[in-house]
């Protein structure tokens, strides 16, 4: 016989085990802050998201499916969801296992105010708009700073073209190519000279673009033949050419 003292210790021991083993996996609801991060995002519930926020869980945690929170309040169009969690540093670039990324999932869902959101808070988007802190926070969350979207344009060719200094810097400091052609083979400096950015333009000089880039046939030539006023000069006194001088 075992004495009673014996068996109390076992217990106790077995109790003590099998409270480990219950906090080191994960309970079926709840003890996956990832999943309660996603869960709370299909519902809209934006107090717990901001609660788990709070305690540190991230926006950009996957799914099953690498779906994100973003994923799921896009489907489900909650737009103040998806605008704290933008806030926040979710990667609105990001792709589930099936190459859909929020905008995608919303466009089939049908979410028009989403995908307004989401569209408005890309890098191009938010390059073009002058709209500098959130480039910061779209180059926070890793996206590429070069990447083209539907027309071939990169972010910083948006800059270049509406004029926005700080952001043209902050792109090439971080790695924008600053010969990048887009739309019809129009590179920065051919947006910016076009447009009389002169500040931009010696800027893109200065940072290395191609001079005497040319676009495609029939769509402007270089960036001599598309300069405005005193840019003109600019592009000559560093060995700017026209298109026919170079093909003559």
């Amino acid at each position: 016989m075992i004495p009673k003292v014996y068996l109390s210790l076992l217990t106790f021991l077995l109790f003590l085990t099998g409270c480990g083993e219950a906090h080191n996996q994960p309970s079926p609801k709840g003890g996956n802050e990832t999943q309660d991060m996603l869960d709370a995002a299909e519902a809209g519930d934006l107090d717990a998201i901001k609660k788990l926020i709070d305690n540190g869980v991230s926006v950009n945690g996957l799914g099953d499916d690498q779906s994100t929170a973003l994923h799921f309040a896009a489907q489900e169009g909650h737009v103040d969801v998806a605008k704290l969690l933008i806030e926040k540093g979710a990667d609105i670039n990001a792709k589930d296992d099936i190459d859909q990324t929020p905008v995608d999932r919303a466009r089939f869902w049908k979410q028009e105010k989403i995908i307004a959101l989401l569209e408005s808070s890309s890098i191009h988007e938010a390059a073009k708009e002058g709209n500098l802190n959130t480039v910061i926070q779209q180059l926070n969350t890793g996206v590429d700073v070069n990447h083209p979207n539907e027309s071939g344009d990169t972010p910083l060719t948006y800059a270049a073209f509406m004029g926005h200094l700080e952001i043209v810097d902050l792109l090439i400091d971080k790695g924008a190519k600053v010969s990048a052609k887009g739309l019809g083979g129009w590179t920065p400096l051919h947006l910016a000279t076009q447009r009389g950015h002169k500040k931009i333009s010696q800027l893109l000089i200065e940072k290395g673009a191609e001079i005497n880039a040319t676009t495609d046939e029939g769509f402007g030539g270089t960036p001599l033949d598309v300069a405005k006023g005193d840019l003109v000069d600019l592009i000559k006194q560093n060995g700017g050419k026209t298109f026919a001088e170079i093909n003559k």
